[in-house]
């Protein structure tokens, strides 16, 4: 498409256009209630997205896309981007106009001046690496946000959210009638499989044997796709899920296939984030990204599905704050006692105690702040990363309740997992827990309706549990993958002390080197969750090396 304001280039898929001049919509396309993808739209479709500068598009569709729309007789560009979309779109000024894209390599060939890095941005990525804001890490690169619309007038260029997770949480749409709430969430999440995986005649599911990828595999059975099941075992017992994920495989009708994590996959000098604006990516996630692409090829798949999210999007609370709700809400105090005594029973504590809690938190403000990790950043980070983590969802509306607070936090938090992925992966990682009809549907259950049988996502355990087997539908224990971590920090321990003692992050001042040097002086086994840290800042490093 080339107009006098516009150059629009893509390649797969093949973009839904508008009528002549008005534009077109990049990336997977969904009306709401239907399944299968868009790729024509109806005349009265297209002309309500071209006149509404896209609010019709974010209202009555869903999906992964960029809609590039021209309104000529303004002499301007609109740019929305779909809200929980995973397709990104980042942009820069340069002489010859605002330029667009989803591939940062192009993006630096087209540009004058390859970006660098913005030390000030990186400093507040390592304070907060879980909070995704327009702001990048690279100098003069920007990301439209989910929801957002740009407008790009001349030179001039305005950012507007045209949708938010508010929108959904709004005390006047809650579903307060706890039936509805199960049947709603389980609609929506079925339907949702079903579309996303619509485009694939055989997909692979990464089988964890929790709750949430147990979810999705029984929506792809219910929605009859082929899928097989890969689940990833580390020798520690902590990290091996075979058991529960048999069970779910067993009930669905999937193949279950085992694959042990291995560290010879891994290089922790090589970032899988290379390509993209920010360390989003995990260096320890290159053995299951490599052995999960291998064995989807093997069997066919040409997707790979998650469950990603599923503890945000569920609303997997364990304070004080649904308690608060249902002492604010006049609509929640019949629900009050039982979710003192169910928030007892997930928090391993008394009845007496979360009442104590409770008063002392009468008096606090429902704004949840996002939690901050600075440990063994220098003070010249610490003094840079002033902001980080404030995103305009964790601004309140003026009747916010604390939990739902709580939970447009989690979804802030689990928007940055699901688009932390590179776009250009041949064989595509979907996390459809973290769609937009799925996350505004559970926005709209109170958070005491969360809470139950003793558990918490409860709706979401509910409207599965006649599908899955009891023990992994009311499962609370989880597991982790802690201890193939630790076996990469403690067999590259001398690699690990070299890449951060003398890289990119101490050029930059960023590193306090000496509280670094302590951790690495102690030979002990490893005690604590300072190796956490240590492997995030390398995964940084690595990423601040290869730009």
């Amino acid at each position: 498409m080339d107009t006098d304001q516009l150059v629009l280039l893509a390649n797969h898929p093949p973009p839904a256009l508008l009528d002549p001049g008005d534009g077109a919509i990049i990336g997977p396309l969904y009306r709401r209630g239907d399944s299968r993808a868009q790729h024509q739209l109806h005349a009265s479709a297209r002309k309500a997205i071209a006149g509404s500068a896209g609010n019709h598009l974010v209202q009555a569709y869903w999906g992964s896309y960029v809609a590039v729309l021209t309104d000529t007789g303004r002499s301007r560009v609109v740019i929305v981007r779909a809200p929980m979309g995973a397709l990104p779109l980042y942009w820069l000024t340069a002489p010859q106009g605002t330029i667009f894209g989803s591939d940062l390599g192009l993006l630096r060939r087209v540009s004058p001046q390859a970006p660098s890095i913005d030390r000030a941005a990186l400093a507040r990525f390592l304070v907060a690496n879980n909070v995704r804001t327009e702001q990048t890490c690279l100098k003069g690169l920007s990301e439209v946000q989910g929801g957002q619309r740009l407008i790009v007038q001349g030179e001039r260029i305005e950012t507007e959210a045209v949708w938010s997770p508010w929108l959904a949480a709004a005390r006047d749409r809650q579903l307060l009638d706890p039936r509805e709430a199960i049947d709603r969430v389980r609609d929506t999440v079925l339907h949702t499989v079903a579309a996303f995986s619509s485009a694939h005649a055989r997909v692979l599911l990464k089988l964890s044997g929790g709750l949430d990828s147990s979810i999705v595999a029984a929506a792809l059975c219910e929605a009859g796709r082929g899928f097989d099941c890969l689940t990833l075992v580390t020798p520690n017992p902590s990290g091996d899920e075979r058991h529960f994920a048999a069970m779910t495989a067993q009930a669905t009708g999937a193949m279950l296939i085992e694959r042990m994590r291995d560290p010879a996959l891994v290089d922790l000098g090589h970032s899988e984030a290379r390509d993209l604006p920010r360390p989003t990516m995990r260096g320890f996630m290159q053995a299951s990204r490599s052995i999960a692409a291998s064995v989807a090829t093997d069997t066919g798949a040409s997707a790979i599905l998650d469950g990603s999210g599923g503890d945000g999007v569920f609303c997997s609370l364990q304070s004080i704050r649904p308690v608060l709700d249902c002492l604010r809400a006049p609509e929640g105090r019949p629900a009050l006692r039982q979710v003192v005594r169910d928030l007892a029973r997930v928090s391993q504590s008394s009845m007496p105690h979360v009442a104590w809690r409770t008063l002392l938190a009468l008096r606090r403000s429902p704004i949840y702040r996002i939690v901050r990790d600075d440990r063994f950043l220098s003070p010249a980070a610490r003094a840079l990363s002033a902001g980080a983590g404030d995103h305009p969802w964790l601004v309140l509306p003026h009747d916010a309740l604390p939990a739902k607070a709580a939970h447009v936090a989690m979804i802030v938090t689990a928007q940055s997992v699901a688009e932390a992925a590179d776009p250009l992966d041949p064989i595509p990682t979907l996390s459809p827990l973290m769609a937009q009809p799925v996350v505004e549907t559970c926005l709209q259950v109170p958070s005491w309706l969360w809470l139950g049988n003793g558990s918490n996502r409860a709706v979401a355990r509910h409207a599965f549990a006649d599908r899955l087997p009891a023990e992994i539908a009311w499962r609370r224990s989880k597991g982790t993958p802690d201890s193939f971590l630790i076996e990469l920090y403690e067999t590259q321990r001398p690699h690990i002390r070299r890449l951060l003692l003398d890289g990119v992050l101490r050029d930059l001042g960023l590193l306090d080197t000496d509280a670094l040097m302590r951790v690495f002086d102690d030979l002990r086994p490893v005690i604590g969750y300072d190796f956490v840290r240590v492997m995030r800042l390398v995964d940084i490093e690595t990423w601040a090396r290869s730009v």
